[in-house]
């Protein structure tokens, strides 16, 4: 047996001589009856792809969800208080960017999709016009097949990674789907007096900072509530953040999300615990950091 650099030589050559032979040829289509069939693609590393294939999953293939939302005018703002018409807005183009993920992981079979990531963009520039995008890969158990009575209607989305989902089972718990919770708040401006008297001054910002905490009360708030809806029995992988995009300083989107979880029926402890021991730690070449200056000493003498 030659070494691994010719084996891998030899396994290039057949791969290539393979497809100048076959070039040219009509490829059956998918799901036609012949037995070529599309190789998954996914965003999964590799750790990801062996540990969701160690679950008991496949991966369906990389999904989309694109949806393009004209933002109206909101009027005349004064003091501190949430913009209700963006804040329903955004949430709404989030829903719908989403939902389209969903009726992707539908299509292929999916009965879920991981490592869910949501953006937010303008849309050529132009400020009125934002892009919502949802991206992840779908994933359904090994050998499940498409349209039976088992796939669910609703494919559950978790913006864990496939890593996580793993662990997420191992522990006998389930994601049963995303939510979500956005407050659009506005931030009264200072009145002319009040700036002059601040302006050479460190002083907390007062306005800001309970503007601040409405709004993540108000979204964190109706977060827990889709959990609810979900009869979930909580959320983990939270993030949060705190975006401006083109209204400016004085109005801000607190935006929080999260993965809904329900433990399963016959759940048991599967976790024991592991050690693990790094392979990027630094080499000690000190003797004294490991047997102490005493015991050096000692054993120079």
């Amino acid at each position: 047996m030659g070494s691994i650099a010719a084996q891998l030589v030899s396994s290039h050559e057949d791969v290539v001589d393979h497809t100048k032979t076959s070039a040219g040829a009509p490829v059956p289509p998918t799901g036609s009856g012949g037995d070529v069939e599309a190789s998954v693609t996914t965003d999964l590393s590799v750790d990801e792809w062996l540990l969701v294939d160690d679950s008991g999953y496949e991966p369906c293939g990389l999904l989309f969800g694109v949806a393009v939302f004209h933002i109206g005018l909101v009027g005349v703002l004064t003091g501190n208080g949430e913009v209700d018409t963006l804040s329903s807005a955004l949430l709404r183009a989030r829903e719908l960017a989403t939902g389209k993920l969903q009726a992707e992981a539908r299509r292929v079979g999916a009965t879920g999709v991981v490592g869910v990531r949501l953006s937010i963009d303008q849309l050529g520039g132009k400020s009125h016009l934002a892009r919502f995008m949802a991206i992840g890969t779908g994933i359904r158990p090994k050998g499940a097949a498409v349209g039976t009575e088992s796939q669910p209607a609703t494919p559950f989305l978790t913006a864990l990674s496939g890593q996580e989902f793993a662990l997420l089972l191992r522990g006998g718990f389930l994601p049963v789907g995303l939510v979500m919770g956005v407050c659009v708040y506005h931030v009264r401006r200072l009145g002319p007096l009040t700036w002059l008297r601040t302006y050479s001054q460190s002083i907390e910002m007062s306005a800001y900072t309970s503007a601040l905490y409405a709004a993540r009360e108000l979204a964190m708030v109706r977060l827990q509530a889709e959990a609810l809806g979900l009869q979930a029995e909580g959320v983990v992988g939270m993030t949060t953040s705190e975006l401006s995009h083109v209204w400016g300083s004085h109005v801000i989107e607190f935006f929080a999300m999260g993965t809904a979880i329900t433990s399963l029926p016959d759940r048991q402890d599967l976790l024991d615990p592991t050690f693990v021991l790094s392979a990027r730690d630094n080499v000690v070449s000190d003797p004294g950091a490991i047997l102490g200056d005493d015991e050096r000493t000692r054993d120079d003498k």
